[in-house]
């Protein structure tokens, strides 16, 4: 076992023992959108890092090539409002969730688009064991069943609108994880905001990175 594997497992049992896996506890929108399931493993108030636990579930997503993150999203998002909101095979109203999130996949080169994946999380109604929600009329939307992952989670507030606003708290993370020793899948980051852009205070923002601890030593790649 890594040390790394070990350290995350310890964690996980004080936890447990303490208590302390609950879920959402952390986030207010949660109290009022449906949110993705979790279960708390680690919490440093000080620097608004946590461990997480999150368990498989069915995401609304569609993909956007694009140079710029504030395109991609402008696009993705109104794909999946679409969807929500009539573009489907029921061509009913299905309600909006928390968070929007963000994947970002940067180009092979300096000179290529990114691949931004933004996803919506699919209700609880639609969830598992739950019949899966109506399929999407539009090419550019599917729904995705994303496993059972490990995130590290770096919170911060505000109004996100352009990608250097989000060079400092990604950075912090990945901080935290390499001096954690922990294995994660590198320069692929996740965004998520959980207000509407009308909520002006007290807004909750998060930075995802997949696969914190895993069992396998290899070097990802």
């Amino acid at each position: 076992m890594c040390s790394s594997d070990l350290k995350l497992l310890v964690i996980l049992c004080v936890a447990i023992v303490a208590g302390f896996v609950v879920a959402n506890e952390s986030i207010p929108e949660c109290d009022r959108y449906d949110c993705p399931s979790y279960s708390l493993l680690y919490n440093n108030q000080t620097a608004s890092i946590q461990i997480r636990e999150y368990e498989a579930a069915r995401w609304a997503r569609t993909k956007v090539q694009s140079f710029y993150y504030e395109k991609a999203v402008n696009i993705g998002f109104n794909r999946l409002f679409d969807y929500i909101t009539g573009e489907n095979a029921d061509g009913i109203d299905i309600d909006m969730t928390a968070p929007v999130a963000v994947q970002v996949i940067p180009g092979p080169g300096p000179f290529c688009e990114s691949t931004f994946i933004i996803s919506f999380y699919v209700p609880s109604a639609y969830q598992e064991p739950n019949a899966a929600p109506p399929a999407p009329t539009s090419s550019d939307v599917y729904i995705e069943t994303l496993p059972e992952t490990t995130k590290a989670v770096q919170m911060f507030p505000g109004y996100v609108t352009q990608w250097n606003e989000l060079v400092e708290p990604i950075s912090e993370l990945v901080e935290f994880c390499d001096e954690q020793g922990y294995q994660y899948v590198s320069n692929v980051e996740t965004v998520c905001g959980y207000d509407s852009p009308f909520h002006v205070a007290n807004r909750h923002n998060e930075i995802w990175i997949d696969e914190i601890g895993r069992a396998s030593c290899r070097e990802r790649v």
